[in-house]
């Protein structure tokens, strides 16, 4: 435990590679005695233990990310076959063909928040006071964590592209309206 990145990883599983240069091992947060009841702290697969309220670059581990997004659907799990978080933001990646290598790892990353709070669906994301707050912080440690952007979740190319995105897999997989091919 403590490894987490080694540079040149794969990312979500299907062979599209991150190419963040200078990920290093380095010190995470470790407890010695495992706890399941650590106060306001998951506990991730890579042994690390992540701070809901208050986190930090070091707490952020791809492999964890690549791990949980592979498996949580999205829709709450109410689609006609699975579909993952991972699914949905290399699946924004093959559709941007044009955008720029840049604008194309903000979308792989757009929802790697996801990994440490879950995929909650927008009506319930609503009704959650002080959920956006969270999100932001995890975001701002991710950012940090691979030296992106501040923001570059919000910025208008990444919203306009995971509306189209949320538009065809709601038509897709919700309602089966249109033939799916992911």
């Amino acid at each position: 435990m403590g490894e987490c990145a080694r540079g040149g990883l794969r990312v979500f599983g299907v062979g599209v590679v991150c190419g963040i240069i200078g990920i290093n091992n380095y010190n995470s947060i470790e407890m010695k005695n495992e706890n399941l009841y650590a106060e306001g702290m998951i506990r991730t697969q890579s042994g690390i233990y992540y701070n809901i309220v208050h986190p930090t670059p070091d707490m952020i581990c791809l492999e964890d990310i690549h791990h949980a997004l592979n498996r949580v659907p999205r829709f709450a799990g109410h689609t006609k076959h699975p579909w993952t978080v991972a699914d949905h933001c290399v699946g924004m990646v093959r559709g941007a063909e044009e955008e720029s290598d840049t604008v194309k790892l903000w979308l792989l990353m757009h929802d790697a928040s996801e990994a440490y709070l879950g995929d909650i669906s927008g009506p319930l994301k609503r009704l959650l006071g002080g959920y956006e707050v969270l999100e932001h912080r995890c975001m701002s440690a991710i950012a940090e964590k691979f030296g992106m952007e501040q923001g570059f979740w919000k910025h208008p190319k990444v919203k306009e592209l995971d509306r189209e995105a949320l538009e065809r897999e709601w038509n897709g997989l919700v309602l089966g309206q249109q033939r799916w091919v992911g």
